[in-house]
């Protein structure tokens, strides 16, 4: 994992950030004002292919990710690696089942390619859903998807 940039460096790309982030369902309701506001406590960390971003069970604190670019692979553990919960890619996110109902990581999140995303601590994630309810709405109707899932 490396950290790409953290939420003040973030600011001097928001001409590159803005696009981005407007592509993305879960941002695309907000205004420019709005995900500017978001670009200041976000990090962008970049994982490489293979690399385990979250591991089943863990219980410690986390946080959220949405996939800018690459793809990465929920599963449960076992026998050759387990269930394949399912594959995600840019705009997808991750994460927010063990913040929302604070419990362990419910799978483990593999990367399938070299893979960027933008990262959320618990208190950022709180902080955004409690200021743009369409995101908290997004993020809760996934969850409760994923949730029956296990």
């Amino acid at each position: 994992m490396r950290m790409l940039s953290t939420a003040v460096a973030l600011a001097e790309h928001v001409e590159f950030l803005q696009p981005a982030m407007r592509s993305m369902e879960l941002f695309a309701g907000l205004t420019d004002e709005q995900r500017l506001k978001i670009i200041y406590f976000m990090k962008v960390v970049e994982f490489d292919a293979e690399e385990v971003v979250i591991t089943e069970g863990d219980a410690e604190e986390g946080d959220f990710y949405v996939i800018y670019s690459g793809q990465v692979v929920a599963h449960t553990e076992g026998l050759f690696r387990g269930r394949v919960m399912g594959v995600l890619g840019p705009g997808d996110f991750f994460g927010e089942l063990a913040l929302l109902l604070d419990r362990p990581r419910s799978a483990t999140i593999r990367c399938v390619e070299k893979t960027c995303c933008f990262v959320f601590s618990r208190t950022d994630l709180q902080s955004l859903m409690e200021r743009y309810p369409a995101i908290a709405d997004t993020i809760k109707q996934v969850a409760r998807e994923r949730y029956d899932k296990l």
